[in-house]
């Protein structure tokens, strides 16, 4: 949705646990137990635990929408089952996306027994903030997660009249925290909304000691582009090694710990690192690109939007939405003063 920026299963797991009262400061739930609350009551279409994995996990979105407990998963490894998790709401989706549900506007759910939102009153244009990517019904979508602090920005702009500074600031923010590449594909992009954008892994170069008195080049891979891990590159560089195609490196180490991800390469004696970067990036994903495509639901209606005019339309919403919050707001104060009066 253009709006909320939500697949209809993410906002009925969003749903399910405002009902349960899982606010940041209430204790964890058992996943399994929220999933059935969503199931049975809002999605019969099979499990709701994908969808809670996916909105708790930091290297897919940029603000979590769920606050994980026990085995979420990471990089490289696939989460434990729900029955062996706890999960709440995260502050970001607490304050940001769940307020005014007094204003919701409501539909009923698969067996009208109760009713459920069209779109949360969220606060900021999160399609951009988080992005996502789906397929169904002969379209496919796959929007690159964007910077808070970027997004207002353009937001600033477009209030002031300066959209060209708008669509500079709206470069992607990948998770990851990877750098972009400002190519013409990234031009593309920002001004349609379709286009691939090149990620690259940040790296430093460094001495590595090898045996006791000797050193060898070294590159230290960190901040990975979205959707590889260490291992993939891992395997990769193992595979252009035995292939021939590179020639610059003696060892490959993996040196991911709690503090965040670091692949260290080790290269042979004497070599340019240089070379040996521009050789790993060719051969490997560590320069990969990410084939965007803003298509959003607006309206019920499939369009594809460019960021700046996401933008637009978003904060167009967001005044009416405004407007509805505060006439419900005055009506309430306008009872109370009633009842205050007599």
């Amino acid at each position: 949705d253009l709006y909320d920026g939500l697949k209809p299963v993410t906002r009925r797991v969003l749903t399910a646990m405002t009902w349960l009262g899982l606010k940041p400061s209430a204790r964890y739930m058992k996943a399994a137990r929220v999933e059935g609350e969503v199931m049975g009551k809002l999605h019969p279409h099979g499990g709701a635990y994908g969808a809670m994995v996916t909105a708790s996990q930091w290297w897919t979105m940029n603000h979590t929408l769920v606050d994980g407990w026990g085995n979420w998963g990471s990089p490289t490894d696939g989460p434990a089952a729900g029955r062996y998790t706890e999960a709440k709401l995260t502050e970001f989706a607490y304050s940001v996306m769940l307020q005014e549900a007094d204003t919701w506007d409501l539909r009923d759910n698969y067996d009208g027994s109760l009713k459920e939102p069209t779109q949360l009153n969220v606060k900021v244009p999160t399609v951009l903030l988080n992005g996502g990517e789906g397929i169904g019904v002969g379209f496919a979508t796959r929007i690159a997660p964007h910077n808070l602090r970027s997004v207002v920005k353009a937001m600033r702009a477009l209030s002031e009249n300066t959209p060209a500074t708008a669509v500079r600031v709206l470069v992607p923010d990948f998770p990851t925290g990877c750098d972009v590449v400002d190519d013409e594909g990234l031009t593309e992009y920002l001004s349609t909304g379709h286009g691939s954008i090149r990620m690259r892994a940040k790296c430093e170069h460094f001495e590595a000691e090898h045996g006791k008195r000797s050193t060898r080049p070294a590159i230290a891979f960190t901040c990975l582009p979205m959707h590889v891990n260490t291992e993939q590159v891992g395997q990769q560089v193992r595979d252009a090694l035995e292939k021939g195609r590179i020639t610059t490196v003696a060892d490959v180490r993996d040196e991911t710990d709690r503090d965040g991800i670091r692949l260290v390469i080790i290269g042979k004696a004497k070599v340019d690192p240089k070379l040996m970067e521009a050789e790993l990036y060719r051969y490997t994903s560590l320069d990969s690109k990410y084939s965007a495509s803003n298509l959003v639901i607006d309206n019920g209606k499939p369009v594809q939007l460019s960021p700046v005019e996401i933008i637009k339309r978003w904060t167009e919403w967001r005044d009416g939405r405004l407007l509805v919050a505060l006439k419900a707001e005055l009506a309430t104060r306008r009872e109370r003063q009633e009842i205050v009066k007599g």
